[in-house]
């Protein structure tokens, strides 16, 4: 039986470049999560130094003040508990995006051929310029 070795290593060549091309969006995609969680984590600091109530507390009365604190605790409870689900989303997705990752190098691992090896990036080279 005739095994088309030149195409398998074709088909997975292009697997590893659409992997590549993935890995690097997911990189790019955390590093947006990073810059949002640093602009977050300043917003959350700026709030929790109570800054804005002290400068409204000058001129109000004790019960506006009290409401005022309870609007944003109340506000900031929300706001805590929709990045609490936003976060289990997004860990379910890493994960489930992990086992697929997984799931693809272990195919691909079964496709390459002994002799060629991912270790050894200029045999893998070599294998496709013959």
């Amino acid at each position: 039986m005739y095994h088309d070795i030149e195409g398998d290593l074709i088909r997975a060549w292009q697997c590893l470049q659409d992997l590549s091309e993935q890995n690097a969006l997911n990189l790019k995609m955390a590093s947006t999560l990073a810059s949002q969680a640093h602009s977050l984590k300043s917003e959350a600091q700026s709030v929790a130094s109570g800054y804005n109530l002290r400068r409204v507390n000058l001129d109000i009365s004790k019960e506006t003040f009290e409401s005022e604190l309870e609007r944003q605790n109340a506000q900031i409870v929300i706001e805590n508990h929709t990045l609490l689900q936003e976060n289990k989303q997004l860990s379910a997705l890493l994960h489930e995006y992990e086992k697929t990752m997984e799931t693809v190098m272990s195919k691909f691992r079964a496709h390459v051929p002994p002799s060629l090896s991912i270790d050894s990036p200029t045999a893998f080279a070599r294998s496709f310029t013959l």
